[in-house]
């Protein structure tokens, strides 16, 4: 099986789990002190098939129902389903987050007994289904809703599947799943039908009902935590939004950090589309305030228009992963047959190595930045005049002075290369500087690197990679470009990293005409020598003990060293520093390495020097 099983390895509630948590963080490698647990590139629509779900880089799933099949009566309560789905999580030893719908026909049959509806004139038409929705704003329809809520918490949090519940996915469950207000159109009362009891709540609706009642959700919410966390959209504000005045809803989001929920957002676009409701991530999950979710609404068709060909599906993948890290998403959702893409695996796979490390320089497995001009949506800078918008996506590495030292280009390269949308071009300084984020400096302080540089390789002049330390700006090694119009990676190794505390860190410098264009600066940390590895092959096995016992060990014929052998024996060193797989050893292996332990020292007459 791919992945162990959590939840029947890993059973922990509440302060259990914090201090279980606090003490995983003190005495784990690096991949994990410090991560956002179980973060990383996660699958849905469909959120359950098995055969996604076994992929290697998907961490997790989606369970998605209704409401309509959980509580078909008033108070009378069906969870097989959902239990299904969360035993299904299990078997998988992954997590899921958890929607439920109610969207237009999702929701129970009997509340339209209990509670008036309406029709959508505003999106009627006949391309369009008719939306009916309920009276959302009657305190009747609050009190159904508060009574779901309640029941699937309770349910959820005495399951023995709890722990593979991700998070709970807060939907408004009023206009359809993703809509609390009425357009103008729609406020007419007359368009509200009664119930067959003739039934209808005598209060009209207003934009202060509806503001009050997306409080009331939220409030509702509070029931799952701190158990099961709960992922809020990003655009909800104490104070409310309501679509047709967003410019004047636009307070903070503190209120909802400080009750401990997250923030999710849906999109398929890898900037900013609405910069109110981005800002949240930028002032809370990027700093780790809280934690980001994301997921993609369609597939990866394109980054503006769904029917724009001219953004390929490795684009828009590459570049949403690399927003969302930017902006500190913790968790990367997408569609299953995005998922099943081989063109997309080294995506995701970058995705999984670094989602989770945002808040965390000082574990982080390596640093990066992506180079781009700044992508202005021109709706919300005419609404937003004073946004600042987003040009280099960073992580733990920022460029200094970029519109003065390169320029920003779009599709430089061969379609459809990823690294193909977005670049910057050395200009006439012939230099682009960066600097790394201190923290990340002082972690990686006498460690070695590996830097890599993604460039396109187009003309036949050179550039170089320079590094700044105590004593000045150092060559790390200079590419000789070759014009086969292709992007291409150079590594760097630097050993004993020395950067000091300096305006730049890091420089790519032009040598000849300075119209050099690069994508991508990646610092990784090469992972330190295996404890036990004596002959640096990356795993510990019977070579090594081989070596101990010809004296061949760092410390020769020690205990010391014979003790990290045996400790290590059979661990396989990471290939990066997000990987800490540590495979335990069979019977056959195990019983081999005690049977060459005991025929060596047999034949050197000498005792064991550990107990087997």
């Amino acid at each position: 099986m791919k992945k162990f099983n959590r939840s029947s390895t890993f059973l922990l509630t509440g302060t259990c789990r914090g201090l279980t948590i606090i003490l995983l963080l003190l005495i784990s490698p690096l991949a994990s002190r410090a991560q956002v647990p179980d973060a990383g590139v996660y699958s849905i629509w469909p959120g359950n098939d098995s055969q996604i779900l076994n992929l290697d880089h998907v961490k997790g799933g989606q369970i998605f129902t209704n409401w309509k099949d959980l509580e078909p009566g008033n108070g009378v309560f069906d969870w097989a389903r959902l239990d299904s789905d969360l035993a299904l999580m299990n078997s998988l030893g992954v997590k899921a987050s958890v929607q439920v719908n109610a969207n237009m026909d999702d929701f129970p049959d009997w509340i339209f007994d209990s509670v008036a509806h309406g029709t959508l004139v505003s999106r009627s038409g006949p391309n369009n289904p008719e939306i009916i929705y309920p009276q959302f704003w009657d305190p009747l329809f609050l009190d159904h809703t508060k009574q779901f809520i309640d029941a699937l918490a309770a349910h959820l949090k005495t399951s023995p599947y709890k722990d593979n519940v991700l998070l709970i996915r807060q939907n408004w469950n009023a206009v359809a799943t993703e809509q609390y207000w009425l357009s103008s159109a729609d406020q007419d009362p007359s368009l509200l039908t009664p119930t067959p009891s003739g039934h209808i709540y005598d209060v009209p609706y207003t934009d202060e009902l509806a503001i009050a009642y997306s409080e009331s959700i939220v409030d509702f919410h509070k029931v799952f935590l701190p158990e099961i966390p709960v992922a809020i959209r990003a655009f909800t504000k104490s104070g409310g939004w309501i679509a047709e005045n967003r410019e004047a809803n636009i307070p903070s989001h503190q209120n909802l950090v400080d009750d401990g929920f997250w923030f999710y957002s849906t999109s398929t676009k890898p900037f900013e589309q609405n910069s109110e409701l981005f800002a949240g991530y930028l002032e809370y999950t990027k700093p780790g305030l809280t934690v980001g979710y994301s997921e993609n609404f369609a597939n990866l068709t394109g980054l503006v228009d769904p029917d724009d060909t001219s953004v390929s599906r490795e684009q828009g993948a590459y570049w949403e992963a690399l927003w969302n890290m930017h902006r500190g998403v913790s968790f990367l959702a997408y569609r299953g047959d995005d998922l099943a893409d081989p063109a997309l695996f080294d995506t995701f796979e970058f995705a999984n190595k670094y989602a989770g490390y945002h808040a965390s320089p000082d574990v982080s497995p390596g640093a990066w930045i992506a180079l781009r001009p700044a992508v202005i949506n021109p709706n919300m800078q005419n609404r937003f005049p004073d946004y600042e918008w987003v040009d280099n996506y960073e992580f733990f590495i920022s460029q200094v002075d970029p519109d003065n030292t390169s320029v920003g280009l779009t599709q430089a390269g061969p379609f459809p290369a990823k690294e193909s949308y977005w670049s910057r071009q050395t200009n006439a300084t012939d230099r682009m500087e960066f600097i790394l984020n201190s923290e990340f400096r002082d972690a990686i302080s006498g460690k070695d690197l590996s830097i890599r540089v993604a460039y396109l390789d187009e003309g036949l002049d050179t550039w170089s990679l320079l590094y700044e330390n105590a004593g000045g700006e150092i060559n790390l090694g200079t590419v000789a470009k070759m014009n086969t119009g292709l992007w291409k990676e150079a590594f760097f190794e630097l050993s004993n990293a020395d950067f000091i505390d300096s305006v730049k860190d890091l420089i790519l410098f032009s040598e000849a005409d300075g119209d050099d264009i690069f994508h991508m600066i990646e610092l990784i940390l090469v992972p330190e020598p295996l404890a036990g590895d004596f002959d640096r092959d990356g795993d510990v096995d019977g070579a090594d003990f081989l070596k101990w016992q010809r004296g061949e060990s760092p410390n020769p014929l020690s205990a010391p060293d014979l003790t990290d052998w045996q400790a290590n024996y059979g661990t396989v060193a990471p290939q990066t520093a997000t990987s800490t797989a540590v495979p335990e050893p069979g019977p056959t292996a195990i019983l081999c390495a005690v049977l060459l332990v005991l025929m060596v020292c047999s034949r050197r007459g000498r005792d064991l020097p550990f107990a087997v």
